[in-house]
């Protein structure tokens, strides 16, 4: 990626909010001012700051600077730019003296590299003092049992090393040029914490008129006795190496569309995505939740993230993190039950809540279809396998809806959810479909024929026609009465008053079972629909409910409860978005997706919040499900097998939209182009591919024509590479 082609997001005013520069292996959150705030509730006020999990390493970086004979003075940034993979923070020092500090993390490195780049713009010679101060925090990860200890500082080398009295972990600090260390600088500004330690890197300079100079710094985290004695010399090629990377990703799945906003959000959620890969030494790599609260792994939110990861062409990010939450299971379960929430030092919080074996299922074979990589499939499916067998051991009813905790966290939401009704649904199909390739039809074919059953069952017994939605859960009477004063108690606590009344008098209604169907509005009701399992005419009634009532609908997206009405989160938008999509509502997706992207950099530049508009943290995996899977699958209607080398084709455009593109699908080894263009009474679309691949169209689009293709029926055959087809789907005028 050239300097030219670098897309950067620059603020100058309202500087408050934070920031990461992310790598697989460290990352630093600040504050767009330049300081770094004592953030955070998991380890409190211990989120932000420079961290090489499983341990913390700076709480923070100053940059300072002084006239010979003056005291220092400690810089606050009045230009914020965020670039890709890096940060630039402009500080202005005197009328004519200005600092750049560029901040980012090298690729699979513990450390963070930073370049100090000092400017003259004035008329005559500078002398001055640089001085970049740093206060230690060798703090351990969450639920790290671990004692805390003091922060020791000493010079060794012309560099800083900090290391902590009561564990392994060290730090160095040191530049190039070397400077003048400074330990315990009782200059700099106050530690949060007594067990910290500071120390600075000082470097005199004689700046001639109209001139530049850079000084260079490494800081570098470990284990053990501190390793590393001189500046790494191949810190430019650090930066080629990103660069090229970020250059590679920047090529993949590119999307022209005609909404500058979305596609500035597409761009920008896939490195923001990229910010969150999280590699452990011992533990294992893989895709974090969310920053900074978040920066671990959870089963929920990969399910939904590697959807949008595969859809712009990241196999390696989806294979990786799956099998990370394998190891990490089995190590930890051993019964084919999928952890919730890991901690980067490996601390499982939660086991597993019971949605999650079967989303993990639908992911890994997600994974596939997207990669064709059936070694890591063969390594993954005796997971999967067992996970089913954990799921359906849950219920005792025989009926495949185990009663626990679903996606929504609530106490006392352990029920039998619809959210894990129907991802054991999708669970059940993904395992047949994996059972087929390893064992043969035969083997597979009953559990096809679970999976219809539940299927039926759940249409027969969450579907409410009175209201036009689907319920929340199944329970006996029995089972609500004291988890009725458990939600009433929260809508108190929280002075909701509209929602009090409707806890105090939560809709159910009776169903042969024995068990009622309660409506709590939460929007894992979409589930049905998100998956395409509802019959059209339900799905239709659902879906116009939901967009068109304040009832659901909030100011940015969906709302998690259409009772309480206070959240909006990008997931439950991005599943309404896909909601929309399978059921050839490309209108309404678009709404929905523009609710999500309209968010893009409000709290920090570059960013989408977990919750819209702007909290929760700022930068969530989950975001990129909501924007690139409905996009790729649903408007461009690239639904891939790459195993088989074919791709079903069945777009859903919107329909102001008279042109888009997309180009270098990335689907197993080949690569996919699509354009669209829209006619008086037709959208055509071309696809290109780059291997002898097979399109099979949907039952709407008609066979224009083709190069070096053959056709039979809607399944048109490409038979070499570079060769394209051109279909129809008419239009009413």
């Amino acid at each position: 990626m050239n300097r030219e082609e670098i897309a950067v997001l620059s603020r100058t005013s309202s500087l408050q909010g934070p920031f990461v520069v992310g790598g697989t292996r460290a990352y630093l959150i600040g504050d767009l001012d330049g300081t770094f705030p004592a953030w955070g509730e998991h380890i409190p006020r211990e989120m932000a700051g420079l961290w090489r999990h499983p341990n913390k390493l700076l709480q923070s970086i100053w940059l300072g600077w002084a006239y010979p004979g003056s005291d220092p003075v400690w810089a606050t940034s009045d230009g914020f730019h965020r670039g890709p993979w890096f940060v630039d923070q402009h500080f202005t020092l005197s009328n004519t003296l200005e600092a750049i500090r560029r901040l980012w993390i090298p690729d699979d490195e513990p450390g963070l590299m930073m370049e100090l780049t000092i400017i003259n713009r004035g008329n005559h010679d500078e002398r001055l003092e640089m001085i970049m101060g740093f206060i230690s925090d060798l703090h351990p990860g969450w639920l790290d049992d671990q004692p805390r200890g003091v922060d020791q500082v000493y010079e060794r080398l012309h560099q800083i090393i900090f290391q902590n009295d009561s564990s392994l972990w060290w730090v160095r600090c040191l530049s190039n040029p070397p400077g003048r260390i400074r330990v315990n600088d009782t200059a700099l500004p106050p530690k949060d914490f007594l067990a910290c330690a500071t120390a600075s890197i000082r470097h005199d300079l004689m700046m001639p008129s109209d001139t530049t100079t850079s000084i260079w710094y490494w800081i570098e985290g470990g284990d053990g006795q501190p390793v590393g004695e001189s500046f790494p010399k191949n810190h430019h090629v650090w930066w080629d190496i990103k660069s090229d990377r970020y250059r590679q990703m920047d090529a993949l799945s590119q999307v022209t569309l005609p909404d500058a906003q979305l596609m500035h959000a597409m761009q920008w959620t896939k490195y923001q995505t990229d910010w969150l890969m999280r590699e452990v030494p011992g533990i294992g790599r893989g895709l974090g939740a969310g920053v900074p609260e978040y920066p671990w792994w959870f089963a929920c939110d990969s399910h939904y993230a590697l959807k949008g990861v595969l859809a712009f062409g990241q196999h390696e990010w989806a294979k990786d993190t799956l099998m990370l939450l394998k190891n990490i299971s089995q190590q930890f379960n051993g019964n084919g039950r999928i952890v919730h929430e890991v901690s980067t030092t490996g601390v499982v919080f939660n086991p597993g809540n019971m949605q999650e074996a079967p989303q993990f299922c639908d992911a890994v074979w997600e994974t596939f279809l997207w990669s064709g990589d059936k070694t890591w499939l063969q390594t993954m499916y005796p997971a999967v396998a067992q996970a089913m067998a954990w799921v359906s051991q849950a219920d005792s009813s025989g009926r495949d809806l185990p009663p626990g905790y679903g996606i929504i966290e609530i106490e006392d939401l352990n029920l039998r959810m619809i959210d894990t009704a129907v991802y054991t649904y999708r669970g059940l199909m993904a395992y047949a479909q994996m059972v087929r390739i390893f064992e043969g039809s035969l083997n597979a074919q009953p559990i096809m024929e679970r999976a219809e059953q539940l299927k039926n069952r759940i249409l027969e017994n969450y579907w409410i026609p009175e209201e036009g939605l689907f319920g929340d859960f199944l329970a006996r009477s029995s089972d609500i009465d004291q988890r009725i004063h458990t939600w009433i108690k929260r809508a108190e606590t929280r002075r909701n008053h509209r929602a009090l009344c409707e806890y105090r008098h939560l809709d159910h209604f009776k169903r042969t079972s024995g068990e009622d169907v309660y409506l709590m509005k939460n929007w894992i009701i979409n589930t049905p629909l998100e998956t395409g399992m509802a019959p059209n005419s339900w799905a239709q009634r659902a879906l116009s409910r939901m967009r068109s009532s304040e009832e659901f609908h909030g100011p940015y997206g969906l709302y998690l409860s259409g009772i309480d009405r206070e959240e909006m989160m990008t997931i439950s938008t991005g599943v309404q978005a896909v909601a929309e999509i399978q059921y050839g509502n490309a209108d309404a997706a678009l709404q929905w997706i523009k609710e999500i992207a309209k968010t893009i950099d409000i709290r920090s530049p570059g960013t989408i919040s977990e919750m819209s508009p702007d909290y929760g943290c700022f930068v969530q995996a989950w975001t990129a499900y909501g924007l690139w899977y409905p996009v790729v699958t649903g408007f461009f209607g690239i639904h891939p097998n790459a195993a088989e080398g074919s791709i079903y084709f069945e777009p859903f455009m919107p329909s102001h939209w008279d042109h888009a593109s997309l180009s270098k699908v990335r689907i197993g080894t080949n690569f996919v182009d699509c354009e669209f263009t829209r006619t008086l009474d037709s959208e055509i679309y071309r696809i290109v591919t780059t291997q002898p691949w097979t399109i099979v169209l949907g039952e709407e689009l008609e066979f224009v024509n083709a190069s070096c293709a053959q056709r039979d029926a809607q399944h048109i055959y490409l038979n070499l590479p570079g060769a394209w087809v051109v279909v129809r789907k008419p239009v009413a005028v």
